[in-house]
Formats: C-alpha cells, sequence, structure tokens
C-alpha cells in the first residue's frame, strides 16, 4: 500500500518517516492501518489539511475505530501481533524531533553497515541491537516491540538496507522468551567468558544455533526466520496472519480500482546474499529494493550526509506503469 501511496500522490521523504513512526508508535497489528491507507489511497487528492500524514492517519483510524476522541494507541486492531501499551500520540514537535532522530541515525546505521567484515553475522545482529537501542532511547513510547517493528518496515520502504531486516536477534520477550526458557532450557547453557552481559550471551547463543540450522537449511535460513519461528513455538495465544485485498491503480483513469489483490512481496537472498525485496503480479517479478544494487531500485531515496533530503526522491514511472497497469 505504501508504494501505491507513493505513485498517486508523489514521494515526500516526511510522509515515509512519519508512516513507518505512526505504525510503530500507535499500532499492534495491520488492520486498521490498511483501512486507513485505503481511504487516502481512494481519495482524489492529497489531504493538505493535515501537515503531517501521521495526524492524517491518526484522525482516520480513530473514525474507523468509532473512537474520535482517543489519544492513545489509535491504530490499534484485530489480529494484534503485541498488546498495546498506551502510546499517548505525539504532539507536531515530538513527531518531528522522532523523525530527525531516525533520519540521522539511519543515516549513520548504514554507513556502520559498509564496516561490517568479520564475522559478519554477529556483527550484523549487533549492529540492529546496537540501533534498537538508540531508537528506544530517543523515542519515546519504543520498547523493544514496537522498535523492532520500526526498524523492519524501515527496511521494507526503502529508508534502512534490507540487511536490518534479514538480521534480527533474538530476544528475551513475548514468544521467543518462552520458547527459549521453557522448551529450550536456555538459562541451564554455558557461556564463553567473554560474554559480560545477558544480551551478548543470547547474541552468542544465536549465532551458533543459526549457523548449525544454516549447514542444514542453507544461508536462507535467517534471523530473522529464526525470530519469527521461535515467537510462533513459544506464544500462548493464537495469532492470524491477515491477507488483504486491495485497490490497483488505473493508469488511463488515474484513479483506484474496486479492491482486486495485493502485490506479493518477498524478501529474496538468492542464495548469495544480494538481499532484494521482489513484488510478483502473478506473472512477472520486480524488483522494488536491492541491498547491492541501488541504482536499479524502483523506488529511491537521496541521502545527503545525516540528512535524506525532501527533495531526493526518484519514482521510476515505467516501471511503476509496467506493475500497477489494470
Amino acid at each position: 500500500m505504501w508504494y501505491l501511496y507513493c505513485f498517486k500522490f508523489g514521494l515526500r521523504t516526511k510522509d515515509v518517516f512519519e508512516f513507518v513512526l505512526f505504525f510503530a508508535h500507535q499500532c499492534n497489528s495491520t488492520v486498521t492501518i490498511v483501512g486507513a491507507m485505503k481511504i487516502i489511497l481512494n481519495s482524489t487528492t492529497r489531504n493538505e489539511n493535515h501537515k503531517h500524514l501521521y495526524f492524517h492517519l491518526a484522525t482516520l483510524c480513530c473514525k474507523l475505530r468509532e473512537k474520535a476522541e482517543a489519544v492513545k494507541d489509535v491504530g490499534s486492531g484485530e489480529y494484534n501481533r503485541h498488546q498495546p501499551s498506551s502510546t499517548t500520540l505525539f504532539t507536531e514537535g515530538e513527531i518531528n524531533k522522532a523523525i530527525m532522530s531516525m533520519k540521522q541515525l539511519y543515516a549513520m546505521y548504514e554507513l556502520k553497515l559498509k564496516d561490517v567484515k568479520t564475522n559478519k553475522l554477529r556483527n550484523m545482529l549487533q549492529l540492529f541491537d546496537s540501533l534498537q537501542k538508540e531508537l528506544i532511547k530517543d523515542i519515546f513510547g519504543l520498547g523493544v516491540m514496537r522498535s523492532m517493528h520500526m526498524i523492519l518496515l524501515s527496511s521494507l520502504v526503502g529508508i534502512l538496507p534490507l540487511e536490518y531486516y534479514v538480521n534480527v536477534p533474538t530476544h528475551m520477550s513475548g514468544g521467543p522468551k518462552n520458547f527459549l526458557t521453557e522448551m529450550m532450557n536456555y538459562s541451564s547453557f554455558k557461556h564463553s567468558e567473554k560474554d559480560t552481559t545477558k544480551k551478548d550471551k543470547l547474541l552468542a547463543w544465536t549465532v551458533t544455533e543459526i549457523k548449525v540450522l544454516q549447514e542444514l537449511f542453507t544461508k536462507e535460513f535467517t534471523p530473522n526466520m529464526f525470530e519469527n519461528v521461535s515467537c510462533m513455538i513459544g506464544r500462548k495465544s493464537q495469532k492470524y496472519d491477515v491477507f488483504y485485498f486491495l485497490p490497483w491503480y488505473d493508469i488511463d483513469k488515474k484513479s483506484m480500482t474496486c479492491d482486486n489483490i495485493q502485490l506479493c512481496f518477498r524478501v529474496n537472498g538468492k542464495k548469495t546474499g544480494n538481499w532484494v525485496l521482489e513484488a510478483f503480479d502473478g506473472n512477472n517479478i520486480y524488483t522494488f529494493l536491492s541491498s547491492r544494487n541501488p541504482g536499479k531500485n524502483i523506488v529511491k531515496f537521496a541521502r545527503d550526509g545525516f540528512e535524506i533530503a525532501d527533495k531526493g526522491h526518484i519514482v521510476e514511472v515505467d516501471r511503476f506503469k509496467q506493475i500497477y497497469k489494470y
């Protein structure tokens, strides 16, 4: 849905950051925010009454939930992935401050990624963990789960490298905690004397386990998969994956069609570690993002030092037209 929004209304860097911020800060599922995005997509013009997409989404989510006066967890909904955490809507100043932190941290951690050489898996997990700590420290209302979702969604919309989507550390909360303590008897394992903290020990254990699993299933078995499967095995309540019928964009009429079906996306390593975000329309596969060949990305964000330029967007319209033709 985000890419459809980009194509219809044009890319503004602040919008993509506010979309990610709103999801991580106010949503515990995709249900309500998808409904809000569908309303935005079916409108004829960008809503200029809202200076911030964050507030536009908040208003629509409140209407959808019939809670017009709500100020906490306004994007929460059915089929939740985690419980609401009483996060109050940001003010305009808080939005600007949070986005500035995100821009600076993302630019910094993209540069840090280039320096990862020795023991790549361990160092990548450490980078993710370090970025997560920085986000939690800088942005009020983010904990382990929300900050993790912020990093993952940021990677999928192109403002962080895909390596941050792939390399998710295992954590001691929710389903993974149950899996580790109740099924793996993790607390009884012996660890190296070099591991000085609980997180260091868990990270070292994770690296060891994943390397064994990769020998069995190839390096296409990622830390992200490990975190997800441990959550599914260890959680106490039944969760459901939601699939949506969504509108397409009619190039000729310049309007959204009736709800049809969403593109199918996949993060694919192609057995080489060249991570790409692919979309499949039933006939063809398109590369939206590529970790090693960003020049071939359909959507690009231009970077200027620690800032991401608001005018630094390029949308390859012809390739978008190929995908969204009806």
